[in-house]
C-alpha cells in the first residue's frame, strides 16, 4: 500500500519568469527572463556596446574582472514538499561559484562540464522562494589556481579552469571569458528509489540482438521493484530486487534481424525507442528515449606504410565527410545566429557523415546529438582539452574525472558517437611548439607525466567503464606536419599551406592516412561584414576589419593568395567574393585528393565548419548561417558519387571516378575540351566499370595537341552517365587560375518557376560565366551556388525560401566578371 501522499520519481522546470542581476560592486545591475551569459545579459540591458560590433570587444573586458550574483525567486506546487528526497539540478553553471536557497548555502561549483544537484529538502517552501548565484571571475579564478601551481603552463590561466577554452580567446574568436546560468534550473524529488540513468548496449553480433539495457538506481532500502521495459513491439516484464545504495541492475531484451543505424549516405540512420517503467507500492519511475543498433570501430593496425586509420560502420568501411565544429555562439543563442541543430542539418545538406567536436569548445546539447542521430552522422567526440599542458593535481584531475563520466553516460546512448578524443593537439605541440625550452628538465618530466596520467590512463579507463563499444584516441592529430610521420601514421593536421605559404598544389602529393584538420581563410558574407562594420570602415587594415581577423597575419595571407592567383577585384565587396573563392578552390583541391586516394586515406575533415562570432576566419558557413562558396564545393564533393581530377606537372590530365557504393554497372565518361563560347574541340569517351570507391578512369596528354591548346580560353567539361543515359555528375576543370583566364561579360538567361514551396531557376548562357554567384531579394537555401555555367549547357538551381508562402521573389545572377577590375 502506497504510505505517501506523493508517488514516484518526479521531475520538473523551476517556474521562473525572471531574474535579477547585478556585479558585487553593486554598480550594474538589470532584469533578464534568461539569465544565460553575462555578455548577453548586459548588452540586452544597454549596459554594454554589442561586443561583436566595430571594435567593442575591448571596451567590454571589464565584465570578466568583476564577480556577478544572479538572484530570482520562484513558487512550487505544494505536493512537491511532500517528497522524501528533493534537489535542484542544473547540468551546466558557468563556471566558478556558490549556490544559495533561502539564505542558506546549498553548494558550489568550478566546472562548468559537469553536472550539479543541489539537496533542498529542508529548505525548500511552497511560496517565495530566493534563489542567488555568486558567480566569481573565472579569469581572476584561473590566474589564482596558475599563481598557486607554481609554473605557468602552455596554454596559462585558462588550462587551469574547467571552461570552454576558447572563451580565452582563439585565432577565429574573440577573448569573452564571462559567467552564466547555461542550463534550466529543475527540480527532482523522490521517495526510495530514484532512477540515474539507462545505458542500451547492443550485442556485437548484429544480426540477432540481446540487447541489455543497464539501469542505474539508487534505493534506500532493500525492496522489490517491478520493471516493464518496450524497445520497439518487444516488451520485457521483470521483477527486481533492488539492494540499498546505488547499483546497476541489467535487463535482457531479444531482438531478431534489428534495423541498423548507419550514416545517410550508406543506408538508413534507423533509431529504436525505448519505454521503462518501474513500480511498488511506494513509488515509480518512468522514462524512454532513442538508440541505434550499430557497431562502429576506429582500426588503427601498422600495416606497411606505417598505420592506418580508418572507421568501419556495421563492418563496412566508411570515408569520413565532414568538418570541425565549433560552438556557433560565444555569447549563447542570439537571434541572428546560427544554432547547434540548424548547423547539424546544414552539414547534413551539404553530405557530411561526420563532425569533430572540436576540444576547446564544449559538449554539446542533447538536442545536437540527437539531431546528429537522426539525420545520420557520426561524432568524433574530442574531451575538452585543447593546445596546451593541464595541472596533473588531484583536484583538478578528480574534477575531470567527474566530468567525463557524466559526459560519456550522457553521451553513450547516442548511436552517432563513434570516437573519444583526448585533446586536441596537445601531444604535438609538447613535441613540436617549441615549449620545452621554457622549463627545466624536472618540470619536463612532470608536466609530461601529468599529460600521460590524463590521456592515456583516467581518459581511456573511463571510456571502457562506461562506453567500452566505442574507440579512444589520445590526441589529434598523432603527428602534425612537423614530423615526417604524419603523412604515414594516423590521423594529420596539416596547416602548410595556410601557416606556412605552401601553394594549395602542396596538397596533391601531402596525402595523410586520415585528415583531421586543414584549412584556408576567407571574409564572411559581405551581409555579415554589414552588421558589424560601417561601409567606411571596409579597408583591411582598418581597426574594425583587424578586430575580426584574430590571426595575426590573416588578412595579409588572404591578400597574398588571392592576388597570387585571381585578378585584381573592383572594390571591397570584389575581394570579399575572390576571397572566399579562393578558399572554395584551394580546400577543394585538398578534399578531392583526400577522396580520390582510398583507401589509403580514409577521411577529410576540414577546419571549419562554422563561427561563434561574426569573422573572418576558415568557416565554410559564418556566424549568420550564410554559405560560402567552400560550402556549395563540400556538397558537391561529398555527394555519393563525383568526378575528380588533377593536371600533374608534366601536363597530364588524371580522371578518376570515386563513390561511396562501388558497383559493377556500366558508366561512360565523356571529357570535352571546349572554347568559352561551348564550342568543342576536342572529345574523348571512355566505357568503364568501377568496383572501388576511388577508379582512375582516364588520363589526357595536353602536350599531344598543344596546336590547339589555349588553355586561356578553353575549360574541360567532364560528365559521366550511366547505363540508362542519366547524368550521374559533371565537373568543369580549368587547366590555368583565373588570374589567366580571357573571361569576358556573359549573358546570363534565368528563368524561375514555383513548385510547391520552392523556386526551380535554369541558368543559361553563351559564353562561360566563371563562379556564377545568386542571390535572392529573400532568405533561403540554394541547392547550389557559385558554379561555372558552361555556353550551352542549362543549369538547375533549387531555391528553398526561409519563408513559406513568399509572393514573388527577384533573383539576381552575377559572375566573376562582375567582381573584378576591367582591362
Amino acid at each position: 500500500m502506497n504510505n505517501y501522499s506523493v508517488y514516484g520519481q518526479h521531475s520538473t522546470d523551476v517556474p521562473i519568469s525572471s531574474w535579477s542581476v547585478r556585479n558585487l560592486k553593486n554598480t550594474v545591475s538589470c532584469q533578464t527572463e534568461n539569465p544565460q551569459n553575462i555578455f548577453q545579459i548586459l548588452f540586452e540591458n544597454g549596459h554594454i556596446p554589442d561586443p561583436f560590433v566595430g571594435t567593442n570587444e575591448q571596451k567590454v573586458q571589464w565584465v570578466a574582472e568583476d564577480d556577478w550574483i544572479f538572484d530570482t525567486h520562484f513558487d512550487v506546487d505544494p505536493m512537491t514538499l511532500e517528497y522524501k528526497h528533493i534537489s535542484l539540478y542544473f547540468e551546466s553553471l558557468d563556471t566558478y561559484g556558490e549556490a544559495f536557497l533561502n539564505g542558506t548555502k546549498i553548494g558550489s561549483f568550478e566546472n562548468m562540464f559537469l553536472d550539479n544537484n543541489f539537496p533542498i529538502k529542508k529548505l525548500l517552501k511552497a511560496k517565495n522562494n530566493h534563489l542567488k548565484f555568486l558567480f566569481y571571475s573565472a579569469k581572476k579564478k584561473a590566474l589564482a589556481s596558475q599563481k598557486a601551481y607554481g609554473i605557468k603552463l602552455p596554454g596559462e590561466e585558462r588550462v587551469f579552469i574547467r571552461k570552454p577554452q576558447y572563451h580565452f580567446g582563439w585565432d577565429w574568436g574573440p577573448t569573452l571569458t564571462g559567467c552564466g546560468i547555461t542550463s534550466t534550473p529543475v527540480i527532482k524529488a523522490y521517495n526510495e528509489v530514484e532512477l540515474k540513468s539507462v545505458f542500451v548496449v547492443a550485442d556485437q553480433d548484429l544480426h540477432e540482438q540481446n540487447t541489455k539495457l543497464h539501469l542505474d538506481i539508487f534505493s534506500t532500502q532493500e525492496r522489490s521493484f517491478q520493471v516493464n521495459c518496450q524497445i520497439g513491439d518487444h516488451f520485457l516484464d521483470t521483477l527486481l530486487f533492488l539492494s540499498p545504495g546505488l547499483h546497476t541492475y541489467t535487463l535482457s531484451v531479444h531482438i531478431d534481424q534489428p534495423q541498423l543505424w548507419w550514416t545517410h549516405n550508406l543506408g538508413e540512420p534507423f533509431l529504436y525507442e525505448y519505454n521503462i517503467q518501474g513500480y511498488s507500492d511506494h513509488d515509480k519511475f518512468a522514462t524512454s528515449g532513442k538508440f541505434g543498433f550499430r557497431k562502429v570501430v576506429l582500426h588503427t593496425q601498422q600495416d606497411s606504410s606505417g598505420q592506418d586509420f580508418y572507421f568501419t560502420l556495421n563492418g563496412k568501411r566508411v570515408f569520413a565527410k565532414g568538418a570541425n565544429y565549433i560552438p556557433t555562439n560565444i555569447m549563447g543563442q542570439r537571434e541572428e545566429s546560427l544554432d547547434p541543430v540548424s548547423a547539424v542539418q546544414e552539414a547534413r545538406f551539404a553530405n557530411m557523415n561526420m563532425l569533430r567536436v572540436w576540444g576547446g569548445g564544449i559538449y554539446e546539447s542533447d538536442a545536437f546529438y540527437d539531431a546528429c542521430d537522426s539525420l545520420g552522422i557520426m561524432v568524433w567526440q574530442d574531451f575538452m582539452f585543447a593546445c596546451g599542458m593541464y595541472p596533473g593535481d588531484p583536484n583538478f584531475l578528480n574534477s575531470v574525472k567527474e566530468e567525463a563520466t557524466f559526459q560519456i553516460k550522457r553521451l553513450r546512448n547516442h548511436p552517432s558517437i563513434a570516437l573519444y578524443c583526448g585533446n586536441n593537439e596537445n601531444n604535438e605541440a609538447w613535441h613540436r611548439w617549441g615549449w620545452k625550452p621554457s622549463f627545466t628538465p624536472s618540470q619536463q618530466t612532470k608536466i609530461w607525466q601529468d599529460y600521460q596520467k590524463l590521456f592515456n590512463n583516467i581518459l581511456p579507463n573511463l571510456v571502457q567503464a562506461h562506453h567500452p563499444d566505442i574507440s579512444y584516441w589520445e590526441s589529434s592529430p598523432k603527428f602534425g606536419r612537423g614530423d615526417t610521420r604524419y603523412l604515414r601514421e594516423g590521423d594529420a593536421h596539416d596547416w602548410w599551406v595556410w601557416h606556412d605559404g605552401r601553394p594549395f598544389r602542396h596538397f596533391l602529393t601531402a596525402v595523410p592516412r586520415f585528415m583531421s584538420e586543414f584549412g584556408f581563410q576567407s571574409f564572411p558574407d559581405i551581409q555579415t561584414i554589414s552588421t558589424f562594420a560601417d561601409p567606411s570602415e571596409y579597408d583591411l587594415n582598418h581597426p574594425t576589419m583587424l578586430q575580426h581577423q584574430k590571426h595575426p597575419k590573416g588578412n595579409a595571407i588572404i591578400k597574398d593568395f588571392t592576388e597570387r592567383d585571381y585578378p585584381k577585384p573592383k572594390n571591397f565587396e570584389g575581394f570579399v567574393y575572390l576571397s572566399q573563392m579562393v578558399q572554395a578552390d584551394g580546400m577543394a583541391l585538398g578534399i578531392e585528393t583526400h577522396l580520390r586516394n582510398q583507401p589509403y586515406c580514409s577521411g577529410s575533415l576540414y577546419w571549419q565548419l562554422n563561427d561563434c562570432w561574426p569573422v573572418a576566419s576558415w568557416s565554410s558557413m559564418d556566424y549568420t548561417g550564410k554559405w560560402k562558396p567552400m560550402m556549395y564545393q563540400v556538397k558537391n564533393l561529398f555527394a555519393p558519387s563525383i568526378i575528380s581530377c588533377y593536371m600533374s606537372d608534366d601536363w597530364v590530365l588524371h580522371i578518376h571516378w570515386v563513390q561511396d557504393n562501388p558497383s559493377s554497372k556500366n558508366l561512360q565518361l565523356t571529357a570535352q575540351y571546349m572554347d568559352f563560347s561551348g564550342t568543342p574541340q576536342r572529345v574523348w569517351q571512355e566505357q568503364f566499370v568501377s568496383k572501388q570507391p576511388s577508379k582512375h578512369v582516364l588520363d589526357i596528354d595536353l602536350k599531344l595537341f598543344k596546336e590547339e591548346f589555349h588553355p586561356n580560353g578553353h575549360v574541360f567539361y567532364l560528365s559521366v552517365q550511366g547505363e540508362n543515359g542519366q547524368l550521374l555528375a559533371e565537373k568543369a576543370h580549368f587547366v590555368l587560375s583565373p588570374k589567366h583566364l580571357s573571361l569576358s561579360k556573359p549573358t546570363i538567361q534565368l528563368t524561375k518557376e514555383r513548385v510547391d514551396e520552392r523556386y526551380i531557376l535554369t541558368l543559361n548562357s553563351q559564353s562561360l560565366a566563371k563562379n556564377v554567384a545568386l542571390t535572392a531579394s529573400v532568405e533561403g537555401t540554394w541547392s547550389d551556388n557559385f558554379f561555372d555555367l558552361i555556353p550551352g549547357i542549362s543549369k538547375q538551381v533549387e531555391f528553398f525560401p526561409k519563408e513559406k508562402y513568399v509572393p514573388n521573389i527577384d533573383f539576381q545572377a552575377k559572375s566573376m566578371i562582375d567582381f573584378i577590375q576591367k582591362d
